[in-house]
């Protein structure tokens, strides 16, 4: 499983596989440690939604400015998480999930 990483400025974000399965030669079902630190003014709470491939985005998680999640094993190739600003619903950053061969 590969994870791609964009943020905007002012937002760290990080975004590691902890664990995945393996299906017909191809990683899915991963758990992905996701990390995010924002520095801007007026951002206190972030809220991370969740969406599978050709799904509509889902809340998943509401936290601080600087936090940590792991997600369940639901990750699959074409997920994505989205980081936006609770408030203002400003987008702060994407994590993009690409199904690999098993153990890459």
């Amino acid at each position: 499983m590969k994870l791609q990483v964009q943020s905007m400025p002012g937002v760290s974000l990080a975004a590691t596989v902890q664990k995945a399965s393996c299906e017909n030669g191809l990683g899915r079902a991963a758990e992905v440690a996701v990390q995010w630190k924002v520095d801007k003014v007026g951002v206190s709470t972030v809220r991370v939604l969740v969406a599978g491939k050709g799904e509509q985005p889902k809340i998943w998680h509401e936290g601080g400015a600087e936090d940590a999640k792991t997600t369940g094993p639901w990750i699959d190739g074409g997920a994505r998480l989205e980081l936006v600003d609770a408030g203002t619903l400003e987008p702060l950053g994407t994590i993009t999930a690409e199904a690999t061969a098993c153990g890459q």
